[in-house]
């Protein structure tokens, strides 16, 4: 692990696919491979609190964690209090060390998210009046392409799977 985190840090020095970011908080130029978001630049500045980014100010605008930055931006970065990350982070890293963060941040998690998650249908399941039995819960696996109910439940709790998705499916289900 310690030898593929030394190959990416080698690799992006070596890249000639790079941007370079100035972060207003510290006045420093940081050098980041092309397509690296906010995630990316938080884990690289302060990689104990890159967890807990809720985004931040590029050239002034307020964005997202997953918002794409660009040679030249001015950044500044936000973060909350508490942990921040969601599954679709993964997705959107261009650095292994970020990447590497989130996935260990989502498995040390997982327990928690899950239990989230079951809390989270069972809410819907009440709020749009749906009794869920064994057939609702087949449907449900197979709409969101599932084999595991423990597994949706880690999903929902994560965020990886949308509750506007949930909330369109479970509100299809009720008018019927």
């Amino acid at each position: 692990e310690n030898d593929r985190a030394l190959l990416d840090t080698i690799y992006a020095d070596l890249s000639l696919d790079k941007i370079s970011v100035y972060v207003s908080s510290d006045k420093k130029k940081i050098l980041l491979p092309l397509r690296a978001t906010i995630i990316d630049l938080a884990f690289k500045m302060q990689s104990t609190r890159g967890v807990m980014c809720t985004g931040g100010h590029v050239n002034g605008n307020n964005v997202s964690p997953e918002y794409e930055l660009s040679h030249g931006d001015q950044v500044y970065l936000t973060f909350a209090n508490k942990p921040q990350v969601i599954h679709r982070w993964l997705d959107r890293t261009a650095t292994y060390t970020a990447h590497h963060a989130v996935r260990q941040f989502l498995d040390q998690h997982r327990d928690q998210s899950t239990k989230d998650g079951e809390e989270t249908l069972l809410q819907y399941f009440k709020k749009f009046r749906v009794h869920h039995d064994g057939k609702i819960i087949s449907k449900l696996l197979t709409f969101f392409g599932e084999e595991d109910l423990s597994e949706l439940h880690c999903k929902i709790g994560n965020g990886s799977i949308a509750l506007r998705n949930l909330k369109a499916f479970l509100q299809g289900r009720s008018k019927l």
